[in-house]
């Protein structure tokens, strides 16, 4: 699919992109079956049904698709599993303001009803997320496109419920739970967001039953009420007591005594119980068991009313006597100002505390006593935990290892219960007497009802299934293994070859809610773990540090980014910010180097293309092998170019395969722009470049072009739309990039190598030197090197004279006077010009570089006389100091050499 066509100014990505994807999925390159090879198999974390694309997205599907890629080209069968994720909350929501647009309430519906809208809204808008993820590249295997809800899925969530039930992990019992008023549904805790607020303290007086007089207790002056700290007033309406600390002397005197709700004057017990701390608010603490976990505690062990004063939607129950109907916060406006009025208000204090949001609807949860299913924990977490810690999993960064451990050992039990229509239905069947039974249809729960209870006569019309659906992340935890059927098929091909999977791709916000309970359910129903490597991407964030959300506007639109730099130019700008498991601050800078190394690479390309043309045109008697009339004819300089960038490009290779293996992926591509940018375009094509109007040798282009091809190999994985279009320009290829198997890195000669990098200091540093003075490019100039090792220089002399523009160079053993002097190390450069020196401008410079040495040495020399850092150091941190001093030293003496001369 190469293209022999004029090459455009810049790069245009948009019309390539869709081009290369295109042919990539006419050729079938993403499609995966079971074979001989080893297999590389990652699922992808399934988004929202509900979801459009953002930088989170972009961020965690682009280092998937570069592993990927990159398993692909090491001739690894590699599959990565597309689909999506029911998500009960969030498509629910989605449903029921499509049906107000359409003047339809959800209450008007029956269930089947809803939920044949349901899947209309699914079908319409589910797959949008998925075609998104084509446009940054992904290579997905699309016949294996999954959903929480396919069949089969259905059918073995379905059965782990069961089978839970069964061994007596999943029990049903009335608990204190989070509930969000928005979506009307219980929440686990990890689906709650603690978030630091402004609140205000309320300060409100109970009045005690009877005017007690506290004299005997040392106390002057008659106490009438006590005083309790509140920041939801709203909540006395529950009061069932008020509880104080035993040894609080304060309140020792109203022990097993009485006080008054404020308005409702319900007659409540002041009980002593070690909960309260001394120090917390008034040491009085008011007991409402319905509305706070703790609280409810403490409504269990005195056996205290429960009183519930709120509704599902968040506002005031009946109980709420005065206030029902009203919204909670309303009410909180309200009851302060009758608390107010009744002289109940003793003062109102500004406070900071925490308060839980809907980690979905970021609604405030209400904690509420209800009856839900739940699954016990414990002895789930124990396998799940050990396969961890002793790295049987490995977690990349492995900071999270402590993070995961801390949760792990405190695990609780899981509320799974959701009370939405959409998701798969709880099986379980109620009879009209309040027994249930647990089974995939009714007639099964039937069969049991009546072996448990042989009297009954309930018939299949008296059951009414549960109408809670199950939380939507007791679906997922079995997505590595469901994906290829592992649970609904046991023991097929699939399953057999793909499971374990290799390596997960996640963000570390649902360690708790995924990751944890997938390797939970690995060894619980594959007896094996279900990954063996975990990469943690940090949060994107914008540039403030803030994270990116619809409601702070701070969001960018990815598919106008890629719009108007390209997928390859963000797939970079996202990478090059992304060290594993830290925050990316999300800057348009780096999309804009993005786009910039696109256009560094086509200028490179039009270069190279330049010289085909010269090379063609050359016609001689020496023509080799593989072109019409190629000159053959290697240079010195050439020659060496040649030979360091081959060993450069071999250090390279064997550099990003240890950054991979690491998930070192930012630094790899670091690794890549550095050898493509400054060694191959700045250094390397200037070294060969042939002079004006001269012919290029055939060597030099045709390994120019396998240079070219090998850096766009390595870059492929990260870059793939760009890569592949100028492998194709390079030369008439009979392979793609996409599938092309890469090699091992070679060995490197060290010696080469060093040389390449003193010919790259020495030339920087007399450029450097021949600006400051002023002289012009075309200036010649004569170099005299004052070195111990001439031997090293002489490699590199060829290319040395063509890039500084010296006439010749010769080798002294001393100082040359009147000449621009140069130290780089132990070696000494003149450079002697037959412009008329600025000596004036050459002593202030010296005089300048001669204070900072003497300081940097000064710095250097109080580190080796610190006794504490050379006992601690290792020996070759002191060993490099030691040279640092030895070398700057040298420099010195080298200065003031050079300001003699002068």
């Amino acid at each position: 699919m190469g293209n022999k066509m004029e090459l455009s100014k810049n790069y245009i990505p948009n019309e390539i992109e869709s081009k290369w994807y295109e042919y990539w999925i006419e050729k079938d390159y993403f499609s995966s079956k079971p074979d001989g090879r080893e297999s590389y198999t990652v699922v992808i974390p399934p988004p929202n049904v509900t979801g459009i694309l953002h930088m989170g997205h972009c961020l965690n599907n682009t280092i998937q698709d570069i592993l990927v890629r990159r398993a692909r080209m090491q001739g690894k069968n590699a599959c990565w599993v597309p689909g999506t994720d029911h998500a009960s909350i969030a498509t629910e929501a989605k449903v029921v303001s499509m049906l107000r647009e359409r003047g339809i309430t959800k209450s008007s519906l029956t269930r089947s009803e809803f939920l044949e809208y349901a899947w209309e809204w699914k079908e319409k808008y589910g797959g949008i997320i998925l075609q998104q993820l084509r446009k940054i590249g992904c290579s997905l295997d699309w016949n294996r496109t999954s959903f929480t809800m396919d069949p089969d899925y259905y059918n073995s969530v379905m059965n782990v419920f069961i089978d839970l039930y069964k061994k007596g992990h999943i029990y049903r019992g009335k608990r204190m739970i989070n509930w969000d008023v928005k979506a009307k549904t219980a929440l686990s805790d990890e689906e709650v967001i603690y978030k630091e607020v402004q609140s205000k303290l309320y300060y409100i007086k109970y009045f005690l039953e009877a005017d007690l007089t506290s004299t005997d207790h040392g106390l002057p002056y008659k106490v009438s009420y006590i005083t309790i700290a509140t920041v939801r007033p709203e909540t006395i309406l529950g009061d069932a007591a008020i509880c104080v600390n035993p040894n609080d002397e304060r309140y020792k005197h109203l022990h097993g005594k009485y006080a008054y709700v404020p308005l409702i004057n319900r007659k409540i017990k002041i009980i002593p119980d070690e909960y309260v701390t001394l120090d917390f608010g008034t040491g009085a603490l008011k007991v409402t068991p319905a509305h706070d976990m703790n609280d409810y505690q403490l409504g269990q062990k005195y056996n205290l009313e429960i009183i519930d004063t709120m509704n599902d939607d968040g506002t005031m129950s009946e109980a709420a006597t005065g206030y029902a109907g009203i919204d909670r916060f309303e009410v909180r406006k309200k009851i302060v100002v009758d608390l107010a009025a009744a002289g109940h208000i003793e003062k109102i204090d500004e406070y900071q505390n925490q308060m839980g949001f809907s980690e979905r609807t970021d609604a405030v949860v209400e904690p509420r006593l209800s009856l839900q299913w739940w699954v016990s924990m414990k002895q789930l977490a124990a396998p799940a935990l050990s396969a961890v810690m002793e790295d049987e999993i490995h977690f990349h960064p492995a900071k999270f290892k402590n993070l995961y451990r801390h949760w792990m050992e405190n695990i609780k039990d899981w509320c799974i219960s959701r009370q939405l229509w959409w998701g798969h239905q709880i099986p379980a069947w109620y009879a009209p007497d309040g027994s249930f039974a647990v089974a995939k249809t009714a007639a099964e729960a039937l069969a049991q009802l009546q072996e448990q209870y042989p009297d009954s006569i309930f018939q299949l019309a008296d059951l009414r299934q549960d109408e809670d659906c199950l939380d939507t992340w007791f679906s997922s935890w079995l997505w590595p293994f469901e994906v290829f059927k592992g649970l609904s098929h046991p023991g097929n091909k699939e399953a057999a070859y793909y499971y374990p999977t290799s390596t997960l791709v996640t963000a570390p916000e649902i360690i708790f809610f995924w990751v944890a309970r997938m390797i939970m359910a690995g060894y619980e129903y594959q007896q094996a773990k279900p990954f063996k490597d975990v990469y943690f991407t940090g949060i994107v964030r914008d540039k403030l540090g803030r994270k990116m959300s619809k409601s702070l506007g701070n969001s960018p639109d990815l598919l106008g980014l890629i719009e108007q730099y390209g997928a390859d130019a963000v797939r970079f700008g996202i990478l090059i910010a992304s060290p594993a498991g830290n925050d990316i601050l999300f800057d348009e800078a780096a999309l804009e180097q993005g786009r910039n190394f696109n256009n560094k690479l086509w200028n490179a390309l039009k270069l190279v293309k330049m010289w085909e043309a010269r090379t063609v045109l050359e016609s001689g008697p020496e023509a080799v092998e593989g072109g019409p009339g190629l000159v053959n004819k290697v240079n010195v300089e050439s020659d060496f170019a040649i030979q360091w960038f081959e060993n450069r490009l071999n250090e390279a290779v064997a550099e990003v395969e240890a950054q991979m293996i690491q998930f070192k992926l930012s630094e790899a591509l670091k690794t890549i722009y550095s050898l493509i940018w400054d060694d191959f375009c700045s250094w390397y094509l200037e070294w060969v470049k042939p002079g004006f109007e001269q012919p290029v040798d055939a060597v030099v282009y045709q390994k120019t072009i396998y240079f070219f091809e090998k850096l766009m190999e390595l870059l492929h994985p990260i870059m793939p739309f760009i890569t592949e279009e100028i492998y194709h320009l390079l030369g008439n290829q009979q392979d793609d990039l996409c599938v092309k198997q890469q090699q091992k890195a070679a060995s490197t000669n060290i010696t080469i190598l060093a040389a390449g990098t003193l010919l790259k200091t020495v030339i920087s540093a007399l450029r450097d030197a021949r600006n400051k003075q002023q002289l012009k490019p075309k200036d010649t100039i004569v170099l005299h090197i004052q070195t111990d090792d001439k031997t090293g220089y002489k490699a590199i002399e060829s290319i040395l004279i063509k890039q500084v523009n010296a006439s010749e160079i010769r080798y002294t053993a001393t100082a040359i006077a009147h000449t621009i002097i140069v130290n780089i190390g132990q070696d000494k450069f003149f450079i002697e010009s037959e412009k008329q020196l600025d000596t004036a401008a050459m002593k202030a410079s010296l005089l300048k570089d001669l204070t900072y040495e003497q300081n940097f040495l000064a710095s250097v020399i109080k580190k080796l006389s610190n006794e504490k850092f050379v006992q601690n150091a290792k020996p070759e941190v002191i060993v490099l100091e030691r040279k640092k001093q030895a070398d700057s030293e040298t420099r010195i003496l080298a200065i003031e050499e050079g300001l003699k001369s002068l």
